[in-house]
């Protein structure tokens, strides 16, 4: 008995992934995702108490891991005073790669929480890691290089960002991401390499 039970859950929450992977937490519904799951909506409630648990279920895992790796770097920036150029785009190079590390082990549940979450508590996960970005930048180039109102370093962070959930959004392949994403951090870092040996 047991054992159908926990089928039930994996069919629902596999229905579940592909539902929000498509159509994102806001535009998805219980009884969309029974229908693909072919059960009730009334099974659906026997497991998860509405959609926000079930979305939970889905993305809580990826998240806390993800949480767990911006707090150290902000942890790590704060006991720093100041870095080198170079040692500030090992940092993005470092946040560059947990992304892949995070694909390979959740894969959709990634895609859906940086670009599927809007309107559900994990809505501000993107923001959160632009901040982190936008310090880094902020407090070990901008003081060098550029005046105390520039939002430039804002403007960068949130490119890094948004250019890293395109490329999940684009490919499903583990190793293909990995290789588009060192692509893209490459051609960041020469960006603000040109931009700052110009200072």
């Amino acid at each position: 008995m047991q054992y159908l039970k926990d089928e039930v859950k994996d069919k629902i929450l596999k229905a579940a992934v592909l539902e929000f992977k498509e159509n994102g937490y806001m535009d998805c519904s219980i009884r969309k995702i029974a229908e693909r799951a072919h059960i009730t909506s009334g099974n659906i409630y026997r497991y998860f108490s509405n959609k926000e648990a079930l979305f939970d279920a889905i993305v809580a895992p990826v998240y806390g891991e993800f949480m767990e790796y911006i707090l150290n770097i902000k942890s790590e920036l704060k006991s720093c005073s100041y870095m080198k150029k170079a040692e500030v785009l090992e940092y993005i190079q470092k946040i560059n790669n947990t992304f892949p590390r995070l694909f390979e082990e959740y894969g959709n549940e990634l895609k859906i929480l940086l670009n599927k979450s809007k309107g559900s508590k994990y809505s501000n996960v993107k923001e959160e890691l632009i901040e982190v970005i936008d310090d880094l930048l902020k407090e070990n180039i901008a003081k060098e290089y550029l005046e105390a109102e520039d939002s430039i370093t804002y403007v960068l962070a949130s490119t890094l960002v948004e250019g890293m959930c395109i490329i999940l959004k684009q490919y499903e392949d583990t190793e293909k991401i990995k290789v588009v994403f060192d692509k893209f951090i490459v051609i960041y870092s020469l960006g603000i390499n040109e931009s700052l040996s110009k200072k």
